[in-house]
C-alpha cells in the first residue's frame, strides 16, 4: 500500500485537478464518453462523438474511464495474438483521441478518469516492476501528454485502495454543477445497474464499465426527480471475445448532460445498427 501511495503522490496527483475550470453558475454542457479501449476504440462511434462534441462545443468532455484497454498488463489468459505493445496503446490514446478532441473544442474542460483498465498499468508497476516505478517518464502526465493538452485527471487515492481490497468496484467519481450531475466509471452491476448507481449516490449521474446502456429514474416531486444512464462503450464490441465466450450484448453509445442551476436532464446517445441521430443529425457507419 505505501508504493501505491507514493506512486500516486509523486507520478499521479500532480495532474488531478490541474486543468479545473471555474465551474460556471447557470446552464452547463457535460459530454461524457466511456471504455474508449485504445486501439479497440469504434471509428463510427468516435466520429460521432468528436463531431457532436464540434457542435455542440460542451463544457466539459469526460471520458469516464477504460480509455486504456492493457490487455496484455491484465490477469486474465493472454491471447498470443493480443496487442502486446502498450506504448501504441498509449499513442492511439493521445493522437486518436485527446488530440482530435481538444482541436474540436479548444476551450472545453476535458476530464480523464482512470477506471480500472488504467489501474492495471498502476498495478503492473507497483507489484511486478516496483523499481521502475518511481522513473520520471512513467508520470502521468507525461506518458499521456496532459500538459500539452491540457488534459485534466480524475484519479483518487481512495479509489486505488478500494480496488486493492475489491476489485469489483470503482469509486471514482466527480460530481458538476453544484451537485447536479455524478459521473463515475461505474461501481454497479446486475441486470439494472443504472438504478444501483442511483441508489447509491442519490444524484442525477452517468457511468459507463459495463458496455451495456440502462436507465432509471427515482426519487419523487418532494424527494426530487433523479435520472441514471448507465451507457454504451465507444469500444468496438468484438473486443467482447477477449473476456467471454458466449455471445454479448454490448452497445456503442454515449451520454450529454444540460445542468440548468441546480438541476440536470441527461440524454443517452445509443449507436446500434450503423445509424445513429444525436441532436438533430444523423449519422450513418456507410456514408450515404
Amino acid at each position: 500500500m505505501k508504493q501505491t501511495d507514493t506512486y500516486f503522490n509523486e507520478s499521479v496527483a500532480p495532474w488531478c485537478g490541474k486543468f479545473d475550470h471555474k465551474q460556471k453558475d447557470g446552464d452547463m454542457l457535460v459530454l461524457v464518453g466511456s471504455d474508449f479501449h485504445a486501439q479497440w476504440t469504434d471509428k463510427f462511434a468516435m466520429r460521432v462523438f468528436i463531431d457532436t462534441a464540434r457542435r455542440m462545443q460542451p463544457d466539459v468532455i469526460a471520458l469516464a474511464g477504460d480509455v486504456l484497454d492493457l490487455y496484455d498488463l491484465s490477469r486474465y489468459a493472454k491471447d498470443p495474438t493480443g496487442f502486446k505493445n502498450v506504448q501504441g496503446e498509449i499513442n492511439y490514446v493521445v493522437n486518436g483521441i485527446f488530440k482530435p478532441l481538444r482541436e474540436a473544442c479548444p476551450n472545453a474542460q476535458i476530464d480523464f478518469f482512470e477506471g480500472n483498465h488504467e489501474w492495471r498499468l498502476v498495478n503492473y508497476l507497483i507489484e511486478q516492476a516496483p523499481g521502475l516505478a518511481g522513473l520520471e517518464c512513467l508520470e502521468w502526465g507525461k506518458l499521456f501528454h496532459l500538459d500539452d493538452f491540457e488534459i485534466n485527471l480524475i484519479a483518487r487515492k481512495a479509489f486505488r485502495k478500494t480496488v486493492i481490497k475489491s476489485r469489483s468496484r470503482f469509486e471514482n467519481y466527480k460530481i458538476y454543477g453544484a451537485n447536479a450531475l455524478l459521473v463515475t466509471h461505474g461501481t454497479a452491476t446486475g441486470s439494472n445497474p443504472a438504478k444501483a448507481e442511483l441508489d447509491r449516490w442519490g444524484l442525477n449521474g452517468i457511468s459507463g464499465h459495463l458496455h451495456k446502456p440502462s436507465s432509471f429514474t427515482g426519487g419523487s416531486g418532494l424527494t426530487g426527480v433523479k435520472h441514471w444512464n448507465s451507457i454504451g462503450c465507444m469500444a468496438r464490441t468484438a473486443l467482447s471475445r477477449q473476456y467471454m465466450e458466449s455471445p454479448d450484448k454490448w452497445m456503442n453509445g454515449f451520454a450529454y448532460a444540460e445542468i440548468h442551476n441546480r438541476t440536470c436532464q441527461t440524454t443517452p446517445v445509443p449507436i446500434q445498427d450503423g445509424f445513429c441521430s444525436v441532436a438533430g443529425k444523423r449519422y450513418y457507419r456507410k456514408v450515404k
